[in-house]
């Protein structure tokens, strides 16, 4: 064979190159890599691999690995990425621009660099992870302290399994308001909380509270959910998670979710209650808050784990505070 023929195939990787160069040039990886170049990994922190990020008009898909660490932001692509040094941004030089959720994806759009030096977009579990740092070190953050007791209960309409809108303030005006958020009708741990709370309904009642529960199911998945468990009380489709971003319900890692020191809980749960197709967004944790008519907060649990919840004793006992 002769070497002529060989000449096309020995160009690829060279032309491979020189459209990563370029890439790198124009989206701006290469002027970031000018400041922010990693001389190595952190060891510490959570570690994301097959991410996307977005950054200037190019999109890495599945092809990122992100750690968040106290030193910063770690970015780094597949090395066959030529011209893309791995990246370490410190989280005093992160901007949070805004924060965006949409059905099929959650992101953050950060500007690096107060100047600003570009933009980049993130999965918003990315910067969940890191948001303790961001919120230290990045003055102008815009995120906010938790809701707790003793603030203003946010004000949300969404629709019940009938599509009419329900306002919380509406129920709260009228009884002090048990707010349950659990993850989706799939979860067998919510399930078994949404199970639970119907049993406990009528002490709940006697108390002089209400319940409305909230999932991340569309209206027809949650008319489902209700007539399998007769669930007697109000439910509510929040399948853009807007409530669940309203009370800083937090989002979990795959071990908070699914790890093994949950696995004999999920056994015995599923035994009772069953479980059904995972619906939004599976990292996304529960939580709990009772309001009283005022619509002022005076309890508020935020799940740690999938399998975390308030005890339903727990919150009758904070409706009886109230009064």
């Amino acid at each position: 064979m002769r070497w002529e023929l060989l000449l096309p195939f020995a160009m690829v990787p060279v032309f491979w190159a020189g459209v990563c160069l370029i890439v790198a040039k124009v989206s701006g990886w290469a002027r970031l890599a000018e400041r922010y170049r990693a001389e190595s990994e952190p060891t510490g922190g959570a570690r994301f691999g097959w991410q996307f990020l977005r950054i200037g008009w190019c999109d890495y898909n599945g092809c990122m690995t992100m750690r968040v660490s106290p030193e910063g932001l770690h970015l780094a692509v597949w090395p066959v990425f030529v011209g893309h040094a791995a990246l370490l941004i410190p989280w005093n030089q992160l901007r949070l621009v805004k924060e965006s959720r949409t059905r099929w994806l959650a992101y953050a759009q950060i500007e690096v660099d107060s100047s600003p030096l570009t933009k980049i977009f993130i999965p918003l579990r990315v910067l969940d992870a890191g948001r303790e740092w961001l919120q230290q070190d990045v003055s102008f953050s815009e995120q906010s302290d938790l809701l707790s007791v003793g603030d203003a209960a946010v004000d949300v309409e969404l629709p019940d399994e009938f599509e009419r809108p329900i306002r919380l303030s509406d129920q709260w005006q009228q009884h002090p308001l048990i707010l349950v958020f659990v993850r989706h009708s799939g979860c067998t741990f919510c399930r078994t909380q949404a199970a639970d709370l119907r049993d406990e309904y009528p002490a709940i009642q006697a108390a002089g509270a209400d319940v409305v529960l909230v999932t991340m199911d569309e209206p027809n998945a949650l008319a489902s959910l209700k007539q399998q468990l007769e669930l007697p009380f109000v439910c509510v489709s929040d399948p853009l998670q807007v409530a669940y971003q309203a009370y800083q319900c937090p989002r979990g890692s795959l071990w908070a979710v699914a790890g093994p020191g949950m696995w004999w809980r999920a056994i015995k749960s599923l035994l009772k209650h069953g479980f059904g197709r995972i619906r939004g967004d599976a990292m996304q944790l529960p939580g709990s808050f009772v309001i009283d008519g005022s619509g002022v907060i005076q309890f508020a649990y935020r799940s740690k784990q999938s399998a975390d919840w308030a005890p339903v004793d727990d919150l009758i006992q904070a409706v009886k505070r109230i009064a």
